[in-house]
């Protein structure tokens, strides 16, 4: 599930990068910064420091501030 997240955050986020993209996937799919690290094979703090960078690329301070671009139907 989040690697489709991750497909659609590609979409209507073309600025992020391939990992903070999957970091934000997992995250939208519910799972924590200790979870994802565990997925991906890299520190927590790693997660957090990619979560951080997507939110600055794109003006945000949350996650829930994706949703919204991610539930509009094309």
């Amino acid at each position: 599930m989040a690697e489709r997240i991750s497909e659609r955050l590609a979409l209507h986020y073309p600025n992020l990068t391939k990992r903070e993209r999957l970091v934000c996937g997992f995250t939208l799919a519910g799972y924590t910064a200790e979870g994802i690290s565990l997925i991906l094979g890299i520190g927590r703090s790693t997660i957090i420091t990619y979560r951080r960078r997507a939110y600055s690329r794109l003006g945000i301070s949350n996650v829930n501030q994706m949703i919204a671009p991610l539930l509009a139907f094309k």
